[in-house]
């Protein structure tokens, strides 16, 4: 899971279920959300997706990698 998922929820003090519940989602989606639950993440917590999912937008130039 992602840590400004957990935090955001911490800040707020809900659950995974509670979340899951709010966004109409099972809480497997919680831990791992798919693109259609980012959307809901993002409408949740008022926060971007690309700050919520770092990860999947962070540009990265390799030039050592073996493709």
């Amino acid at each position: 899971m992602r840590k400004r998922l957990i935090e955001d929820r911490s800040k707020r003090g809900l659950t995974q279920k509670q979340v899951a519940e709010r966004l109409n989602i099972s809480e497997g989606y919680v831990r791992n959300p798919g693109r259609n639950q980012m959307l809901k993440f993002e409408t949740l917590y008022s926060v971007s997706d690309c700050e919520l999912f770092p990860d999947l937008f962070e540009v990265v130039f390799d030039k050592f990698r073996i493709i």
